[in-house]
């Protein structure tokens, strides 16, 4: 019996752990990252929508805007 609920605490913190990792992974996504010529043209692409990519500093802005 012992064994038997070791096994479910060993399921359920693997779940766990892969749910929070998941998170961490969606989270990254919306970091603003380096912007290329050729991302959307002048556009950087986020999960909740479209940021303008900055050339000076050749990174998309943090502000999420609607798309054009």
């Amino acid at each position: 019996m012992s064994s038997f609920k070791f096994a479910i605490f060993c399921i359920v913190l693997f779940s766990f752990v892969s749910l929070h990792e998941g998170f961490n992974h969606r989270h990254l996504l919306a970091v603003p990252r380096p912007c290329s010529p050729t991302a959307n043209g002048k556009w950087c692409c986020y999960p909740s929508g479209f940021a303008y990519c900055n050339d000076s500093q050749r990174r998309c802005e943090k502000q999420c805007k609607a798309l054009p």
